[in-house]
This record gives C-alpha cells, sequence and structure tokens, in this order.
C-alpha cells in the first residue's frame, strides 16, 4: 500500500484527533479541576461521584510539600480525570454551585424577615398565618418574642432556623412585596 491510499477509517481518525494545542488546554483545564476537587472540603468531595484511584491521588497530594512533585502531581490528577467521566463530575460540582447560591438567596431573605420583625411583626404573622398551618407557628411565636426581647445569637439562630425550616416547605417571600420596608 502506497501512502496515498487513504481510507475512510484514516479520514475520520484525523477529523476525531484534537490538536496539540487542544490537548494541552484540555490538560490544563483538567488538572485546574483536580486542583479544584483536592482543594475542597472531605464532606462536598465525599458528595462528588469519584473513582478511588482520584480519592487515593488526592489523599496522597495532602502530604506533598514540594513544589514541583505537587505540579507533578496534579498533572497525575488530571491524566486520573481524563481517563473517567469528568463531564459528569464537573456538571455535578455545578449543580453544588448552583445549590449554595440559592441557599445564599434564601438566606438574604431570611435575614430581611429577621430585620423585619423588629419592627413589623403584626404583618409578617399575619402573612405566616395565611400561607403555614397554625401548629407549626405556635413554637415561631416563641421565638419571635424571645428575639424581640433580646436580638442576640442565640435567640436570633433559633429564629433564624426555624423560619429556614419554613421557607423549605414554602418560600417566604421578601418582605418588600408584603408591604414592609426591609430592615
Amino acid at each position: 500500500m502506497s501512502n496515498n491510499d487513504q481510507s475512510p477509517d484514516n479520514d475520520q481518525s484525523t477529523e476525531n484527533t484534537l490538536s496539540k494545542t487542544q490537548l494541552k488546554k484540555q490538560a490544563h483545564r483538567l488538572q485546574d479541576l483536580a486542583r479544584e476537587i483536592a482543594e475542597m472540603p472531605a464532606s462536598k468531595r465525599d458528595a462528588l461521584d469519584l473513582p478511588p484511584a482520584l480519592l487515593a491521588a488526592i489523599d496522597e497530594s495532602k502530604r506533598i510539600t514540594s513544589h514541583i512533585a505537587a505540579k507533578r502531581h496534579t498533572q497525575y490528577m488530571g491524566k486520573l480525570l481524563a481517563n473517567c467521566d469528568y463531564q459528569s463530575i464537573e456538571q455535578q460540582m455545578q449543580q453544588h454551585e448552583a445549590k449554595n447560591a440559592h441557599f445564599q438567596v434564601r438566606d438574604a431573605i431570611i435575614n430581611q424577615w429577621l430585620d423585619a420583625f423588629k419592627d413589623h411583626e403584626k404583618a409578617l404573622n399575619a402573612h405566616l398565618y395565611d400561607t403555614y398551618p397554625h401548629e407549626t407557628l405556635n413554637e415561631l411565636r416563641n421565638l419571635i418574642r424571645n428575639y424581640r426581647k433580646k436580638p442576640e445569637p442565640p435567640h436570633s439562630k433559633k429564629l433564624f432556623k426555624a423560619l429556614r425550616e419554613l421557607d423549605n416547605q414554602e418560600p417566604l417571600p421578601p418582605v418588600g412585596q408584603l408591604g414592609v420596608e426591609p430592615g
């Protein structure tokens, strides 16, 4: 066979191959992903579906102190990621970040409620009684009373936790929607 003979298989393989620059960019991206996973707290990392070899490499990376050795080890972890389904791992991380962003927004609304309880308790209680079962609001009333007496951490944390539980049942609206001026 001569070099001029090109089979259809040969043409398809050249279309699917990446250039050297693209391969390097992908390798660097995977190394960054591996570094990000290694820097995560263990509780978040456990929520991801990671292969055992990568988990072992992450544990070993914690013991490496030399800069060059750490760089080589990050390259190794990137290579391990390339051999597994790294797209699904990235997707899981993005979903977790989106969930955290959602909780940050909800926490801001709950904090608005805490601030508004000082001056507009009647209007907020009216909304709560219209929206939620009365059985769940009895304890909340006591927490609000204690919070109004002493708006300090033990009472504010308990009230925040109770409001978060209500928010998980049905999202609390921003206090501005209830005709109450926030904070």
